[in-house]
């Protein structure tokens, strides 16, 4: 069954991307941002195969989804630990 929450996650990460896309210039100005993009874009991969499991592939894209998910936040903590954390060991 197709659930109203997943749809509209969907809905908003489709949404937030294309503002990325359209601040382009902006987003170049925050450190490490092929990391934070590549980490938003797992993220929205995940939401992506939430919806699409209801229609086909239903073991498919819910083994993809739980795989994406995590690996989102992998790099979410990638990217913090790049931008926060300076290299000589100490908290920016």
């Amino acid at each position: 069954m197709l659930e109203e929450r997943e749809v509209i996650a969907a809905i908003a990460a489709v949404a937030v991307s294309l503002v990325f896309l359209v601040n382009r210039g902006w987003l170049a100005t925050v450190p490490h941002v092929r990391v934070l993009g590549a980490s938003f874009g797992l993220l929205m991969a995940s939401m992506i195969c939430s919806v699409i499991e209801v229609i086909f592939w239903k073991d498919t894209f819910n083994l993809l989804q739980h795989a994406l998910a995590p690996a989102s936040l992998v790099l979410l903590a990638i990217w913090s630990w790049l931008t926060f954390v300076r290299h000589d060991g100490v908290s920016a």
